[in-house]
């Protein structure tokens, strides 16, 4: 019996992730790892997903990297393009292909060519309907609190909040902090993950507690 329940909450699974992916709109310039989860209505244009990170209903994510273990909440816009204020018009009709006007007046999109794509570091959690705009660089282990408007670099493991968005306190001390990142916990081997969970239930209090998350590039030595 529990494993004919555990089957049927995969297909399960399965098949709600499925649905959803048929209910978004993926472009073909968009890369999104298998292990991702992109929920009903989401928006991709030409941006990237890495492993196991998740993407809310009706997230819009444009010329954006996002890396792994994110957790993007619904309704959010991340790489949200300006207008260009240097030239002789802010309508889109002049330098885009596919802009909101409907027309196509230019083969060429210039504003891909000025405009900075967006970056998400990895384990980065940003709550519902913040906003992080164009060539924001969003550091790893950063929390965007609901609501926010990002539009300048978010240092790793900051907590920023607000319109526009301001740092509020970090995740961690300096220390632990560094110990973090220098460990890249988020690139390890999938099987050095698993044999950790205990570890990530935990609270960090030190570096004590850092230093026995996986590092990247370390050999999982089996007991």
């Amino acid at each position: 019996m529990v494993k004919i329940s555990t089957g049927l909450r995969g297909l399960k699974s399965k098949l709600k992730k499925t649905i959803s992916l048929l209910l978004s709109r993926i472009d073909v310039n968009s890369e999104i790892h298998r292990s991702t989860n992109i929920n009903r209505f989401v928006v991709s244009r030409n941006s990237k997903i890495d492993r196991y990170s998740y993407v809310g209903p009706r997230t819009k994510l444009e010329r954006s990297d996002i890396g792994s273990f994110c957790s993007i909440s619904w309704d959010c816009h991340i790489g949200l393009s300006s207008h260009d204020l240097s030239t002789a018009s802010t309508s889109p009709i002049f330098t885009s292909a596919v802009n909101g006007v409907g027309v196509t007046w230019t083969e060429i999109s210039t504003e891909s060519l000025m405009n900075p794509r967006t970056l998400i570091g990895s384990d980065v959690w940003i709550g519902a309907r913040a906003i992080v705009m164009e060539g924001v660089e969003i550091g790893s282990g950063a929390v965007v609190a609901a609501g926010s408007i990002v539009t300048k670099a978010v240092a790793p493991y900051s907590i920023v909040a607000g319109v526009p968005a301001k740092h509020i306190k970090y995740r961690f001390p300096e220390e632990e902090r560094q110990a973090l990142l220098d460990g890249e916990w988020w690139n390890a081997d999938e099987e050095q993950l698993k044999a950790k969970i205990a570890v990530f239930q935990k609270k960090i209090t030190s570096v004590s507690d850092v230093l026995m998350l996986p590092r990247y590039g370390q050999k999982l030595v089996m007991p």
